[in-house]
């Protein structure tokens, strides 16, 4: 592989690696709900909505990512 393959290859996986961070945090922010002291259920259902947006947008690019790094690895 030339050095330009392993340099993209590279700043995918720390792209990856990144993206995996608020994937995360908004999967645990769905589990948890709202962060007030006393929220209401449509706090909760907002929070929730919230969090499913950007979870999913998150993942849509996390997959874009993968998919491009699986393919430069041929």
């Amino acid at each position: 592989m030339s050095g330009a393959g392993r340099g993209v290859r590279l700043v995918l996986w720390g792209l990856a690696v990144v993206l995996s961070v608020p994937l995360v945090l908004s999967g645990f922010a769905f589990i948890n709900g709202s962060l007030e002291m006393f929220p209401t259920a449509e706090q909760h259902a907002k929070a929730r909505i919230a969090a499913s947006v950007s979870f999913l947008f998150f993942a849509a690019i996390e997959a874009a990512v993968l998919a491009g790094l699986f393919r430069t690895r041929r």
